[in-house]
């Protein structure tokens, strides 16, 4: 699943709208002549949904958006000496697609998750 994701997004990079079309083909069997709506299109999708169903989405929103404030905030290295000489911590990056092993006396290991 990731190399599929990867390659997708590496030809969305590379072909941009393009590939957005051939995707949008592929996978929702949709090709419209514009992906861009005008806004009276959008104001007219909008119509169709409930009021209730726009105040559950933009209370879902904020609760998603004040979550990741404070998850990303909560994100901090640390590092402790659990017994002499065994230390223990983690470290954090933009990059998810790599991890760090610390075996012992400082030698990191840094592999790429399966």
């Amino acid at each position: 699943m990731q190399d599929t994701v990867e390659h997708i997004i590496a030809d969305v990079k590379l072909r941009g709208d393009a590939a957005v079309r051939e995707l949008s083909g592929r996978f929702d069997h949709w090709s419209p002549a514009s992906f861009r709506l005008s806004q009276e299109e959008i104001a007219s999708q909008i119509a169709q949904v409930s009021r209730q169903t726009i105040d559950d989405i933009t209370f879902a929103q904020a609760q998603i958006r004040n979550f990741a404030k404070h998850q990303k905030a909560a994100l901090k290295d640390i590092e402790v000496e659990t017994l002499p000489g065994v230390r223990l911590g983690t470290a954090t990056s933009r990059s998810a697609a790599w991890a760090a092993t610390f075996p012992a006396a400082d030698t990191p290991w840094w592999h790429r998750p399966t």
